[in-house]
């Protein structure tokens, strides 16, 4: 071979050596150098020649600080003869290896890491120490606190009511508890041969089969699943799935499933869809030719009973003025639009309402304004106004909805139900701490205990218009002033309680303590009630109760069978010819009673729940004051139609644990009833009392009767008109059992044609 040939050959192996070693060079920089793991090169005396982002990232310390240190600043004392035991080994020729160490950081802070020790060779020789390390100190926390966990785990497993099962990626079963052995029919053993498609009918196999995939290849680790099994007997149950796929290391490792039997729900579902699609066909041909007439919001905003108003963002000049705005201040709205207030009131008054504008639409809020003088052609008025921000979707304003409401005559009548208090049936009366004496008393307090003056009344304590002792064998004057200590720490308590009047005569009462401040004093306000009379008629209507509870019973086998009205005027469209008014009527009775057959049908669901202790609620922490709103919200067309104005008092609570769907519909529940038999005004507050968040609900409706029967299936009060309110009367008895599965309280206060306040106790944990 000539020079020239021995030279190229070795330029040519030169150049792929360095292609190999910018290789290499470039496999350090993004596998070593910044590798997540600490990655250091040692002498065999321990000092640090190479320490990496990695190391930085776990120990604390930079490269700087490290380089030419000893690699004792960061190993753990008691593992200082350990690390240089194992630098000898690799001194001596020992290959890779691995051990565990605690070490610490730079702040002191001990750590877990597990550690291989590698030799580092050049020209054959070991020549420096190489280590890769890993920190798994939340690992070991992890798995000491999953040993903990574990046997609280195992129990819940084997005693759940629903049915739960560990499926493996591959569809077969791994684990599975008692409660779904007894729905599908099969034994555990039986079930652990199989795979979750040997029980799935034929038609739901390809949808689990996608629902699998798409778990498994997903971002999302859980998903819900309706299908169908095929039980051990040959049965088809409907079965509602919530599964949970487990990864580790992000490789999918098996599924946790857990399987509740739909299938009475699905029956009654598939029932009621067969009458629903029908009359939304129907409905949906009657509801295209509303459309073609006269727009409904403005309709609504006409015939109001409130003055509604928009104003411009800019220059606060009416662009829309309703009938009732032009009757309230006697201008026709041509007069009105593209005015402001400057062109009809005071310059004082003008500049009072221009102010409010202008703060609304800065802090794009709503303001309440709960009294607003305004002087009109019929003199000085009274409003309640609301003010609300229109934004655009950028959040600027365009412009300022007004909402008034003339409660001149509701003002008057207000200071007139002060003088009520000399007139109310109920005993009225005051006590003063430390001695808890009356200080005061109504008339009608001298009436119901039959002294002769409020003088005689006064400077005694309430045991001393008691009984020695109460039906429950306790001290009148013990048990006294333990309802007295509890009203003064939560705010207000109603109980039962046996009386006596000055000639001995004992009377059952309703007694509800309201602890109240005034002057800078704190005492208690107690109202009683004779319910002598209440008494007598519960004895009486024990018996309805036992039938209402066998009719309960009953009515949940009869709702597969579809109620007369439904079926006859369905039939009537079908078979007759009629005319558009004869349709609509025969679409509303059919539409009416369906709906009421579908609200009976859920509220008999929840209640059955309820009483066979399988109601479940799903807590998590949610805005207690956001929810309220969200209520009001829902109701505001109801509010509308009622005339009705609600009042929110949002105290500053916690956010809690809660159910947020389910105290959303007992809010609901509450202030459906009050709008319903209210006579217009509501007033809503939440506030923190100790470990719980209180709620008020108050209205100045008809009232109702101190009764706990009020909470009981189907009871809907005395007198109630059932073709007047409408209603199953299972609501309260619905509320009553979500709040006490959230170790809750609801209670009320009512009095008959003066109003009813629901109290409703959630704990915040």
């Amino acid at each position: 071979m000539v020079k020239s040939e021995r030279e190229g050959l070795a330029q040519e192996e030169a150049r792929i050596y360095l292609e190999k070693l910018e290789e290499k060079l470039e496999y350090y920089k993004q596998n070593v150098i910044n590798s997540s793991d600490a990655v250091i090169i040692q002498d065999f005396n321990g000092i640090v020649k190479a320490w990496n982002k990695g190391a930085e990232r776990i120990y604390g310390f930079t490269e700087k600080e490290m380089l030419g240190k000893s690699i004792l600043k960061v190993i753990a004392r008691e593992y200082h003869a350990e690390a240089k035991k194992n630098i000898n080994l690799i001194k001596q020729g020992k290959p890779t290896f691995k051990v565990k160490q605690i070490r610490k950081t730079k702040d002191n802070q001990k750590i877990f890491v597990n550690i291989t020790y590698s030799p580092i060779y050049e020209k054959g020789e070991i020549v420096e120490i190489g280590t890769s390390e890993e920190d798994v100190s939340e690992l070991k926390k992890s798995i000491e606190k999953l040993k903990g966990s574990e046997e609280k785990f195992r129990s819940i497993f084997e005693h759940s009511e629903i049915g739960v099962s560990i499926v493996g990626i591959d569809g077969k079963w791994l684990e599975v508890n008692p409660a779904l052995c007894k729905m599908t029919g099969y034994s555990k053993k039986e079930l652990l041969s199989k795979g979750y498609l040997q029980l799935t009918i034929p038609e739901d196999i390809e949808k689990t089969k996608n629902f699998s995939k798409r778990l498994i290849n997903g971002k999302k680790d859980y998903g819900y699943l309706e299908k169908r099994y095929i039980t051990k007997d040959k049965k088809i149950i409907w079965v509602y799935l919530s599964v949970t796929l487990i990864r580790e290391a992000h490789a999918p490792k098996y599924f946790v499933v857990h399987t509740e039997n739909i299938t009475e729900r699905k029956k009654v579902e598939t029932e009621l869809k067969m009458y629903k699609e029908h009359l939304e066909f129907l409905v949906k041909n009657r509801t295209l030719e509303l459309e073609k007439e006269k727009s409904f919001s403005e309709s609504v905003i006409e015939n109001i009973p409130n003055m509604i108003f928009v104003k411009d963002a800019k220059e606060l000049k009416f662009e829309l003025f309703n009938r009732a705005g032009e009757k309230l201040l006697g201008q026709k709205r041509e007069n009105l639009i593209g005015k402001s207030d400057y062109n009809f009131f005071p310059k004082k008054q003008a500049d009072f309402f221009t102010n409010k504008d202008r703060h609304v639409l800065k802090s794009k809020k709503l303001l309440d304004i709960p009294e607003e003088p305004i002087k009109t052609p019929r003199g000085e008025r009274l409003l309640h106004t609301k003010k609300i921000p229109i934004l655009n979707k950028q959040g600027k304003p365009l412009s300022l909805l007004g909402i008034s409401e003339d409660i001149t005559e509701r003002k008057e009548a207000e200071e007139k139900y002060k003088s009520l208090y000399e007139s109310s049936a109920d005993a009225i009366m005051t006590l003063e701490p430390p001695s808890w004496k009356f200080t005061s008393g109504n008339p009608a307090t001298i009436k119901m205990f039959k002294i002769k003056n409020e003088k005689e009344f006064i400077s005694k304590a309430p045991w001393e218009y008691s009984p020695k002792y109460q039906p429950d064998k306790q001290l009148s004057s013990e048990k006294a002033k333990k309802m007295i200590m509890r009203a003064m720490e939560e705010g207000s308590n109603l109980f039962e309680w046996t009386h006596k009047r000055f000639n001995g005569e004992n009377f059952p009462a309703t007694v509800l303590l309201s602890r109240i401040k005034r002057d800078g004093k704190t005492y208690l306000q107690a109202t009683v009630r004779d319910i002598t009379e209440q008494k007598k008629m519960e004895e009486k209507a024990k018996e309805s109760d036992i039938m209402k509870t066998e009719f309960l019973s009953a009515i949940s086998h009869e709702l597969r069978t579809p109620i007369t009205p439904i079926k006859s005027q369905i039939q009537r469209l079908l078979s007759t010819e009629l005319d558009k008014k004869e349709q609509i009527d025969s679409l509303e009775i059919a539409l009416r009673n369906t709906i009421r057959m579908d609200r009976l049908i859920q509220d008999l669901l929840e209640i059955s729940r309820i009483k066979a202790g399988k109601f479940n609620i799903f807590k998590k922490k949610a805005d207690l004051n956001k929810t309220i709103n969200e209520a009001i919200i829902d109701l505001s067309g109801f509010i509308k139609e009622k005339n009705t104005s609600i009042t929110f008092e949002a105290g500053k609570i916690p956010e809690i644990n809660m159910d947020r769907d389910r105290i959303l519909e007992v809010i609901i529940n509450i202030l459906d009833n009050s709008i319903k038999f209210g006579k217009g005004k509501i007033s809503i507050s939440t506030k923190k009392e100790g470990n719980s968040i209180l709620i008020k609900i108050k209205d100045n409706g008809i009232g109702i009767i101190q009764n706990e029967k009020i909470f009981s299936p189907f009871y809907r009060g005395e007198k109630i008109d059932s073709q007047k309110y409408e209603g199953t009367g299972l609501g309260l008895s619905i509320c009553r059992g979500i709040i006490e599965t959230h170790n809750g309280k609801i209670w009320f206060d009512s009095k008959r044609g003066e109003g009813t306040t629901f109290f409703v106790k959630i704990p915040i944990k």
